[in-house]
């Protein structure tokens, strides 16, 4: 009895393990080359602009992050303290938020946002006050929530946890105990205990330039995480972590930082904006159809998959690198920061339509004229981009 007990055993260990293994193998795999690589005019359709309202309280200096729900965009601004707008979707200036000082429901400096339209929340990090502000959709202030100094730069809420993000300069730029993983998990009591941590990290992305700083986003089927500098996106589910896409580039013309690259920004105190080198950025958007990230910073690619039909096309929204010497022709083409009902959101920040002399003149396309000859009566705010994606 006993060979047949443990021969029972091993085949039983076997079989956990391999429905262990298949469990953590990502919903997507998504490799990607140039051989599929789509110019972004032949991908955006139904492309337009929705004008921020101009009035004094709607003026935003920079559009740090933005998020669509209940018909409203919320635009977050780091400047000035920080700051929240909120904008119909045709740009009328609906309210603000905005609350500076050493109060309970004040903030000395606001470093993100993060928006649960499904629990009716907003959180503000204010990573100076060591605190998090939560309000409703309407801007109702609901309670500050105390955080640790490890806990300061962005914190999501999503069924009563919150996931806070860790990142290598927290720790002096190099990774110790503390930054070692992406999450920490916190409850939603006073207290914001510490109840578990989640995602290793796994190259020091501390020197990394970047266009969003976030890595929470409201995926279709829950929280995702993008690390900066790692090929898989997560999905959060409570205490638990799953892979939910991978990225594997396939082709030859694109070159990765390599931990030496990497150690070697940390010792000389070098930003890594992806000039001469790429790397897998910490930004993601997901529709019902499309996943799409952005593969760099300066001079940045996208990532387009169809889940539907398995599709991948490399493309390129516009980058700083396009416009480095003149208005890019695809400044009207920004890279999407969130979907909301068939369509994608970008930010394009109109101080660069301002800019004089050579580097607009005779650049500026035809899309943009309306908001050229604006821009030059200063006569406008920000402008939201909106389009739709079709491969």
């Amino acid at each position: 009895m006993k060979p047949r007990i443990c021969l029972f055993l091993v085949i039983l260990s076997l079989f956990c393990a391999c429905s262990e293994q298949k469990a953590l193998e990502p919903v997507y795999k998504i490799t990607f080359d140039e051989k599929n690589f789509v110019d972004v005019r032949n991908v955006v359709n139904d492309l337009e602009f929705i004008l921020l309202d101009t009035i004094p309280e709607a003026n935003i200096s920079n559009i740090t992050d933005m998020y669509i729900c209940n018909d409203r965009i919320y635009c977050f601004s780091n400047s000035n303290s920080g700051y929240v707008c909120v904008f119909s979707l045709d740009g009328d200036f609906l309210f603000k938020i905005s609350h500076v000082g050493k109060a309970k429901n004040e903030w000395l400096k606001l470093s993100s946002m993060y928006v649960n339209d499904c629990e009716n929340r907003i959180v503000l990090t204010d990573n100076y006050g060591l605190k998090i502000l939560e309000y409703t959709l309407d801007g109702e202030y609901v309670r500050t929530v105390p955080i640790q100094l490890i806990n300061n730069r962005e914190n999501g809420y999503h069924s009563g946890y919150y996931y806070s993000v860790t990142n290598p300069y927290m720790t002096g730029d190099r990774i110790a105990r503390e930054t070692d993983h992406l999450i920490n998990i916190c409850d939603s009591t006073s207290k914001f205990n510490n109840v578990s941590e989640l995602i290793d990290v796994k190259q020091n992305s501390a020197m990394i330039m970047q266009e969003r700083v976030n890595r929470l986003y409201n995926g279709e089927n829950g929280l995702l995480a993008a690390p900066t500098l790692d090929p898989t996106v997560y999905k959060l589910d409570g205490l638990d972590v799953l892979p939910y896409a991978d990225f594997e580039y396939t082709g030859n013309k694109l070159q990765f930082y390599t931990d030496e690259d990497i150690e070697e920004g940390v010792i000389k105190n070098l930003f890594m904006g992806g000039l001469k080198k790429s790397f897998y950025s910490g930004s993601i958007v997901e529709s019902p159809q499309y996943l799409i990230r952005r593969v760099g910073y300066a001079d940045a690619v996208d990532v387009i998959y169809d889940k539907k039909t398995g599709k991948t096309v490399l493309t390129r929204f516009d980058s700083d690198k396009l416009g480095e010497r003149h208005l890019s022709e695809l400044f009207a083409y920004k890279t999407p920061y969130c979907y909301y009902k068939g369509f994608y959101y970008g930010k394009l920040t109109t101080d660069l339509l301002s800019f004089p002399g050579q580097y607009t003149e005779g650049h500026v396309p035809k899309e943009l004229t309306e908001l050229k000859e604006l821009s030059d009566k200063n006569l406008i705010n920000n402008v939201i981009v909106r389009y739709k994606i079709s491969l």
